[in-house]
């Protein structure tokens, strides 16, 4: 017969186990994984490192989405609605005007926004345009991507359903503007800008 050190009878144990002897110090299971998991704040999240040991990805801040770098979870800037139009659209045959209008931070980083939008012609329209435009931090105007030119037939918007996405400098600003009035007929602009 081997002879064992350890001899599991009433008084050999101290329960629940202690983490120093093995155990968790816990009762149940949830207080036991609390015990041991890396997890210190409301929001945190666990994950696998690359040590492979469980790891703690802390809460990320307003506005932030969670995504990957360098094959681990990680935090990173989302879109998030900057200005749209009113339920009722914007109507286009009133002459030249701002739709949307937003500047980009000017905190040293790059900024990414998003328009889309959508032209509803009641009827055939003559004259009228859209344009997305940019005022860049040195004070030069751009534009670029978005452009809509009247026709006997509607509006058309391209690229893509009206849908256009782009990366500008801090302090840069974004205007989509109707361009030139309607002659004739009637048409109607839902747009939404996203930026982060």
């Amino acid at each position: 017969m081997g002879n064992y050190p350890f001899s599991p009878v009433a008084g050999d144990l101290t329960l629940p186990v202690p983490i120093a002897d093995g155990g968790t110090g816990q009762a149940t299971a949830a207080a036991a994984f609390a015990a041991l998991a890396p997890l210190t704040t409301e929001g945190d999240l666990l994950y696998e490192s690359a040590a492979p040991a469980p790891a703690r990805l802390p809460v990320g801040s307003a506005g932030q989405v969670l995504g990957v770098s360098g094959g681990a979870p990680a935090w990173g800037m989302g879109m998030t609605l900057l200005a749209s139009t009113p339920a009722s659209g914007t109507a286009l045959a009133n002459g030249t005007q701002t739709i949307l209008t937003w500047t980009a931070p000017n905190d040293g980083n790059m900024h990414r926004f998003a328009l889309t939008s959508v032209v509803h012609v009641t009827s055939a329209e003559t004259g009228g345009g859209l344009q997305l435009q940019w005022k860049l931090p040195d004070g030069t105007a751009d534009t670029n991507g978005l452009y809509a030119g009247g026709s006997g037939t509607g509006i058309q918007i391209n690229p893509g359903g009206g849908v256009f996405m782009q990366l500008v400098e801090p302090g840069t600003t974004v205007n989509f503007v109707q361009t030139s009035a309607l002659t004739a007929g009637a048409a109607t602009v839902w747009a939404e800008l996203w930026g982060s």
